[in-house]
């Protein structure tokens, strides 16, 4: 965005920051970063920094204004009692954000959602609570297998009950046998499916 300041007589550059979550690091060809950005979607950008942790929540601003070089100002936080209960939890949610999420597409809903991760201490601390929350992103995403057996009104149940709500709904171990079913149905309709490397979450989880 640009100021004119009339009284000064010169022109003024204001670089916007922005904030987002981290999605994907690669750093094997270049120093590409998958930002998920509170206003913008899924970002591609290139840091200045080498020093970029893997799911941080990050305040940030673009060196340009259309550049896709972007320098990290402040690490907001880390996802705490998440991670340290289970990382591959965590990281099986930033893999669906990316591969799920388009390109620069806005999803606010969503981001306000991952956002909770980082801010709700005690938040998801059983197995059931964290398939609850990944049922929330993929509907979210509008995924539904067209074989499962998982009741359509706990699914618009799970889709539109605030979470503080739906993380004190007790376990019942028949629903949640239906819901393994269906979140893996969910993650194999994704055509990219050979790409995960996190699916096995769902599978140290299921109940038998």
């Amino acid at each position: 965005m640009w100021l004119y300041n009339k009284g000064a007589e010169r022109i003024l550059k204001v670089v916007k920051q922005q904030i987002g979550i981290v999605l994907r690091k690669d750093f094997t060809k270049s120093r590409t970063i998958f930002l998920f950005d509170k206003d913008n979607g899924k970002m591609e950008c290139t840091p200045t920094s080498y020093d970029v942790c893997l799911g941080a929540l990050v305040q940030y601003q673009r060196v340009t204004q259309r550049s896709r070089l972007i320098t990290i100002s402040e690490v907001i936080a880390l996802p705490h009692d998440v991670t340290h209960i289970n990382i591959l939890f965590f990281h099986h949610v930033l893999e669906i954000c990316f591969h799920f999420l388009p390109m620069e597409a806005p999803a606010q809903e969503l981001f306000a959602l991952l956002e909770q991760l980082y801010t709700r201490q005690g938040l998801l601390v059983t197995a059931w609570h964290q398939k609850l929350f990944i049922a929330k992103i993929l509907l979210y995403f509008g995924m539904y297998p067209e074989d499962s057996d998982f009741p359509l009104a706990y699914l618009h149940r799970i889709a539109y009950e605030p979470i503080d709500i739906m993380m004190h709904r007790s376990i019942n171990l028949g629903f949640e046998a239906q819901l393994d079913r269906w979140l893996h149905g969910c993650i194999m309709l994704h055509p990219n499916i050979e790409q995960f490397k996190t699916i096995h979450f769902l599978d140290e989880s299921r109940i038998v």
